[in-house]
């Protein structure tokens, strides 16, 4: 498992100890303030968890608070002349300002993450769950993934669309035919690689396509996974001749 913390725009990859904690020493950041810290984990099985400082449970507890200088204190006293710069007085009121100024920007800027799905915080997805009516599945980002698709797919459903939404969760493409009222939809490896919600694709399709007509959802490629549980040993993956073969592999849908 690969365990990942981000602090300030930093990564920091943190090392399994004997005892079975994570640890790493790391240098903080060079200015006062509060610090939301996000956790990222890399399962063996390839699956990705991330817990933030928005989280409900664990939320408050991802902040690192730093006893130092005040950003904005810090360009305040810059402003003014030289000789007044070193006046202990004049330090510790734009020090003490310059904290407010720091936590007033650092507000304005959730505000203007939670205007955009992909950064909003736990509480804003939940409003927007609320107001679409989805039932919440998965981590944080499955579910902005999901509300992502649900907006992109509003409108008339064409194949255009449906590629829309299917992008919304793997950063790809699909194939979409039609063929004895069946809506056959096979998407295509994702771009980046990532992992998705699979099962997400149909549950935000379902309800677009109209009760007459059928609906197919298949993954047109396959994992390390499938190749593990579909192929006996190494000797028959070389069976196959070339990667691209092997890549092109379709596992049992």
């Amino acid at each position: 498992m690969i365990v990942k913390v981000t602090i300030d725009g930093q990564d920091i990859y943190l090392e399994e100890q004997p005892n079975g904690t994570w640890e790493k020493l790391a240098t903080a950041p060079t200015y006062g303030g509060v610090y939301p810290i996000t956790i990222t984990l890399l399962a063996d099985n390839g699956s990705v968890t991330v817990i933030g400082s928005d989280d409900p449970e664990l939320g408050k507890l991802l902040q690192l608070i730093v006893q130092g200088k005040s950003i904005a204190g810090q360009r305040m006293l810059e402003y003014l002349p030289r000789f007044l710069q070193d006046v202990r007085e004049i330090q510790t009121i734009l020090e003490s300002e310059g904290h407010e100024i720091d936590r007033l920007r650092d507000n304005i800027q959730l505000v203007i993450n939670d205007a955009y799905i992909m950064s909003a915080s736990e509480t804003r997805i939940q409003q927007w769950e609320q107001r679409l009516k989805i039932t919440s599945v998965g981590n944080l980002n499955q579910r902005k993934a999901f509300l992502l698709a649900t907006l992109r797919g509003q409108g008339k459903l064409n194949e255009s669309k449906i590629k829309t939404v299917v992008n919304a969760f793997t950063d790809g493409d699909a194939i979409v035919t039609f063929q004895n009222s069946v809506l056959d939809i096979k998407i295509l490896p994702p771009d980046n690689g990532d992992v998705y919600l699979f099962p997400d694709v149909e549950r935000a399709l379902r309800p677009r396509v109209p009760a007459h007509l059928g609906l197919s959802v298949r993954r047109w490629y396959s994992t390390w996974n499938d190749i593990k549980l579909n192929f006996a040993d190494w000797s028959i993956v070389a069976s196959y001749g070339t990667w691209q073969n092997v890549k092109n592999y379709i596992p049992p849908q």
